[in-house]
């Protein structure tokens, strides 16, 4: 959900299209890692 709000934010204050994906791949991989950490701290869901 971020990558949809960051993606049209970035382009409208004119960074490059590819810049743009990159930094929101990086940005899904750091959420989704903590995730993993959230869920295996605070539940018993183990995704790794």
């Amino acid at each position: 959900l971020p990558m949809f709000l960051v993606i049209p934010w970035m382009l409208r204050k004119g960074h490059g299209f590819y810049f743009t994906l990159f930094v929101n791949a990086m940005l899904t991989t750091a959420l989704f890692w903590l995730l993993v950490v959230i869920l295996k701290k605070f539940t018993n869901i183990e995704l790794m």
